[in-house]
């Protein structure tokens, strides 16, 4: 994925990229589509910016 997004002019970092592939569970294509919406947001693909759009933060204050 880091190859991609430096191809692609995506910013992130490694934590942000790690925690896209655990929800994306290492599907290739899966895991492109996701890196593309996130990279999206005009945004760092970053821990925040993933649990932004994959809802994530939502589904922690569920759970508490």
């Amino acid at each position: 994925m880091r190859d991609v997004a430096d191809r692609e002019g995506i910013e992130y970092d490694v934590d942000g990229l790690a925690l896209l592939a655990s929800i994306k569970r290492g599907y290739p294509r899966d895991l492109l589509m996701g890196l593309d919406q996130v990279g999206g947001l005009d945004t760092a693909v970053t821990v925040a910016a993933v649990k932004e759009m994959f809802g994530l933060d939502q589904t922690e204050r569920l759970v508490e």
